[in-house]
């Protein structure tokens, strides 16, 4: 099941997550439903199996904060 270490988050009120979460999320999601993660992949859409494993164990993925300025 997804788990997620929301530690390097900053709550000030405003939603921090991301589309990639939310992503990686609906992958977990569906693994859990049983599908295959040749499936998964396919519907994400992703060239390389080891992209949608990734969206899968965001954890393991390096995470760097970012300041963007609009």
């Amino acid at each position: 099941m997804w788990r997620r270490n929301w530690g390097h988050k900053k709550w000030r009120g405003e939603s921090t997550t991301t589309f990639h979460e939310i992503r990686g999320l609906a992958a977990t999601l569906s693994e859990d439903a049983g599908n295959t993660n040749t499936a998964i992949s396919n519907v994400m859409t992703h060239e390389s199996i080891t992209t949608t494993l990734d969206y899968m164990n965001p954890d393991d993925l390096p995470f760097d904060e970012v300041t963007i300025h609009i």
